[in-house]
């Protein structure tokens, strides 16, 4: 079954289990698999790896203030808005998006 999802061989000696491996390939087949910039940036950075050097990580989009994040998870809508210094959720205001009171709730989400 393995080989069938990865239209390849199953390799013997990978250190990851066989499950783990069938487990990603059938979620990346139902929810779809990485953005092509972020298997681009991946592939950058364990390049680098390889040769020792450090990989610079620019990032691409920043959000300031009133910018509204928006996701939808497991059928419900949920919004972040960032605001000078910090970031609203749910009626409270979080001195950043990672403070751990937002990434508590919100990290499986955004």
């Amino acid at each position: 079954m393995e080989a069938s999802l990865r239209n390849r061989s199953t390799p013997t000696s990978e250190p990851r289990p066989a499950q783990e491996r069938v487990a990603y390939r059938i979620q990346e087949n139902v929810l779809g698999g990485l953005k092509p910039a972020t298997r681009r940036l991946l592939e950058r950075v364990a390049e680098g790896a390889r040769v020792r050097k450090p990989a610079k990580v620019v990032a691409l989009r920043k959000v300031g203030p009133d910018t509204i994040l928006i996701r939808e998870w497991g059928g419900t809508r949920h919004e972040v808005m960032v605001v000078e210094n910090g970031a609203m959720f749910r009626g409270k205001r979080y001195r950043s998006l990672s403070t751990g009171a937002v990434m508590a709730y919100i990290g499986q989400v955004f």
